[in-house]
């Protein structure tokens, strides 16, 4: 059985998501994201603390687009994820990566200062700082939505689940207010897809 350590709002939400698409078996083991280092089980199976975590037997692996990853290697093939051969695959591995490298990533910044750090201090240079990064790689999503339904062409692919889940953190601290018609557009659709919801009732 697949297990996935989850906490609210943070990137199992993608690791859900991913396989709710895929219609696999898995259950949720609830962490608590304050104290997720003073829990035992977790931090004996990932020394890093980061969530997600997902165990599938003998596997344990972290960092949520690995995860993605390793789902399509070794639960697929599945058509989130178009094969090496196809048109659409570069676009597919760029943007799959993008989703955390550029636009989640800097996020964390912003999550810690908010969640974890002084009251005082939830807004400073380093905060700012995140969400410019965050607000000058959103030409590359729009650029690609002006041209495209979804990020590897006009197929949902696990690339719309790392972009997404980014664009929906970065709006809910406050890099943005509002999208562009054509992100926001993309955003409530790949919101709208039943294992989205699923995902999220989670």
């Amino acid at each position: 059985m697949i297990t996935v350590f989850h906490a609210p709002r943070t990137r199992s939400l993608r690791v859900l998501w991913m396989l709710e698409e895929m219609g696999l078996p898995y259950e949720v083991r609830p962490v608590d994201f304050p104290c997720h280092r003073a829990d035992a089980e977790f931090m004996r199976l990932n020394p890093a603390g980061s969530i997600p975590l997902l165990t599938d037997g003998d596997v344990a692996i972290s960092e949520s687009i690995a995860i993605i990853e390793y789902l399509i290697g070794r639960h697929g093939p599945t058509p989130l994820a178009p094969q090496p051969s196809d048109a659409s695959y570069p676009s597919y591995l760029q943007y799959l990566h993008l989703g955390e490298a550029s636009l989640a990533g800097p996020m964390t910044v912003v999550a810690y200062s908010w969640f974890m750090g002084p009251e005082d201090q939830r807004e400073n240079p380093g905060v700012e700082a995140a969400r410019t990064i965050f607000r000058s790689r959103l030409k590359a999503v729009q650029t690609r939505l002006e041209d495209q339904a979804y990020m590897a062409g006009s197929a949902f692919t696990a690339a719309d689940i790392s972009v997404a889940y980014a664009l929906g953190l970065g709006q809910g601290l406050k890099a943005v207010e509002t999208y562009a018609p054509v992100i926001q557009d993309y955003l409530t659709r790949c919101r709208s897809r039943p294992a989205f919801q699923r995902a999220s009732a989670k």
